[in-house]
């Protein structure tokens, strides 16, 4: 077994089925154990019941969602101009978006959220992974994956890809889990996010920044977004990222969940 990133032998096991480089400090599961087993997961049944209640009943409450999020965003991002939202599910961000004016695309590899985001919401969404859609040069000005870069394969092509079609000011923006946030480690194997087959990579701040510095890219901003809470009815999601105060006392060391902005480095442009 070697490192899927930079080809290291030097990997530990930390748990079940969890590994990770001691060279670079990616974790990742193991895909050898997962052969197979992470072909067309993303059916009708991940988003009714499997893993989502259901997803499109929650509709209304992730376009909130995204809007909020948006308000911490908007300073960074031009004001016109193409989306790509890789990994965009049933295309509710995108609608977001194209209520804003913005020209918006869609990657999304599962057929029945793809189905959905093209023939009711009418949006340009490609299904496929990204290589696949196989857009122009310097295409977009924004390309968001929100919850997407642990779920993908292969990381480190698709960040490649992205940074040959994203304009030389264009921004990406990544939401992902943090595995060095201090739930992650006091909790260990318990932490909720780590959720094989479905997540495959996680990633610390700082494997994350020298992931994305590898693929030509420089951060601009982290943004703290959400965190877990134990109860007796098990782990509550604890949002923060709407409280400027809770965002930057919370967000410092309980950052489950992280929203990375960057932009081409001037080697990688």
């Amino acid at each position: 077994m070697f490192c899927p990133f930079c080809k290291s032998l030097d990997i530990r096991k930390v748990f079940g089925d969890i590994l990770k480089c001691e060279k670079c400090g990616i974790t990742f599961l193991d895909f050898e154990k997962y052969s197979g087993r992470t072909d067309n997961i993303y059916d009708e049944e991940y988003f009714r019941g499997k893993v989502y209640y259901d997803y499109f009943r929650e509709m209304s409450v992730r376009i909130k969602v995204f809007k909020d999020k948006l308000q911490l965003i908007q300073e960074y991002l031009p004001r016109m101009g193409r989306v790509l939202d890789l990994g965009c599910a049933m295309g509710f961000f995108l609608k977001v978006m194209k209520e804003r004016n913005y020209e918006v695309y869609g990657v999304e590899v599962s057929k029945y959220a793809a189905g959905y985001a093209k023939n009711s919401l009418n949006l340009n969404v490609h299904e496929g992974d990204l290589q696949s859609a196989d857009f122009h040069d310097e295409f977009f000005d924004i390309i968001t994956m929100w919850d997407v870069l642990e779920h993908l394969s292969n990381p480190q092509e698709t960040l490649i890809e992205i940074k040959r079609i994203l304009t030389g000011n264009g921004v990406l923006i990544i939401e992902t889990l943090n595995i060095g946030s201090l739930t992650a480690r006091i909790l260990k194997k318990n932490w909720p996010l780590y959720f094989p087959p479905y997540h495959l990579f996680y990633f610390s701040l700082k494997a994350l920044k020298n992931v994305l510095a590898e693929t030509g890219f420089s951060v601009i901003k982290i943004i703290p977004i959400q965190t877990y809470l134990k109860t007796r009815q098990g782990f509550k999601v604890f949002k923060y990222f709407k409280n400027p105060i809770l965002r930057k006392v919370l967000g410092a060391f309980l950052n489950d969940v992280i929203c990375c902005l960057a932009i081409k480095s001037i080697r990688g442009s």
